[in-house]
């Protein structure tokens, strides 16, 4: 996820506030739902391939939080919690869904052939020759290596297992 992908999101949420007059005419209820079903879904598009490092988890979290205090009229000076924000707009935190989706995504693509383009396209490894200078960066299989151990693809076969695990990671 890049800083552009947000700047557009944001011109896209911006259109809801174009004018004054729309921002008085919209009710927080549907504002809210139009942030929940359409803006967020926009966010964690194609989530399930990206590595999803902590930052990104924490940019992710922040843009909702962003567009939440927006629509009730609050601002951080008002100093409301993040907790006490989530209750009062009652929305499912970005970062964990985009979590559960990778999961989801890891398991199914598991379970496919290895003839698949999916599957080929998601479990291939670009590294080839030398390697740059500095610390390695993340890969996408790290993510799953650091929670399912070091044979979490015969793991994700297993569906019931790997719910299991999914579950037991996220919350």
């Amino acid at each position: 996820m890049s800083v552009n992908m947000l700047q557009i999101l944001f011109k896209i949420y911006g259109a809801m506030y174009a004018t004054p007059e729309s921002h008085n005419k919209l009710n927080r209820k549907l504002k809210l739902e139009v942030l929940q079903s359409c803006i967020l879904p926009t966010l964690l598009y194609g989530c399930q391939t990206w590595k999803l490092t902590v930052n990104q988890k924490t940019q992710i979290q922040i843009c909702q939080r962003k567009m939440e205090r927006k629509i009730l009229g609050l601002s951080l000076r008002d100093k409301i919690s993040n907790t006490r924000l989530k209750q009062m707009t009652n929305t499912r935190d970005m970062a964990h869904q985009g979590e559960r989706l990778k999961w989801k995504w890891e398991g199914h693509v598991s379970r496919l052939q290895g003839c698949r383009w999916a599957h080929i396209s998601t479990t291939w490894d670009p590294r080839i020759g030398r390697r740059n200078r500095g610390r390695p960066g993340t890969r996408w299989a790290v993510f799953f290596k650091s929670l399912a151990g070091p044979l979490w693809s015969r793991t994700a076969k297993n569906r019931e297992e790997w719910r299991s695990l999914q579950f037991a990671s996220i919350e």
